[in-house]
């Protein structure tokens, strides 16, 4: 049984994972900034694969991908195995969500991810400004 303790220190997003044996635990920088160092924001909330292969999270970071030009936080997903950081609250037609989107959840498997987001964009149907998920 793998043993997955969280220690949240802001602004940056920092995970212990440790197998069995305490003496095995290492400590990982998920929410890195695309020059290899410590993002601008705050980042929080993560969700993680029963394996621990993906980790979701929303931040309000400006530096983790190169395309960001808004204030509005967005959800990523990182891939420990391949170090890929991904932000997947992209509309269908915009380059980024015209709103906040938070409390992601991801699925056991690791395939399914809910967030709740007030963004009016991320889908070509949607014009409300609540919040949905």
């Amino acid at each position: 049984m793998q043993m997955v303790r969280l220690v949240y220190v802001l602004p940056l997003l920092f995970i212990f994972f440790s197998t069995n044996h305490l003496f095995a635990a290492r400590t990982e920088l998920i929410s890195k900034a695309t020059s290899g160092g410590s993002a601008d924001g705050r980042s929080q909330d993560p969700s993680i694969s029963s394996n621990a292969r993906y980790i979701v999270f929303d931040s309000a970071a400006s530096d983790l991908v190169t395309d960001k030009t808004t204030s509005y936080s967005d959800i990523f997903l990182y891939d420990r195995t391949t170090g890929s950081l991904t932000r997947i609250n992209i509309p269908e037609t915009d380059s980024e969500a015209d709103g906040h989107s938070e409390n992601a959840e991801i699925s056991a498997d690791g395939t399914v991810v809910a967030f709740s987001s007030s963004a009016s964009n991320l889908l070509d149907s949607d014009t409300e400004w609540y919040r949905k998920i």
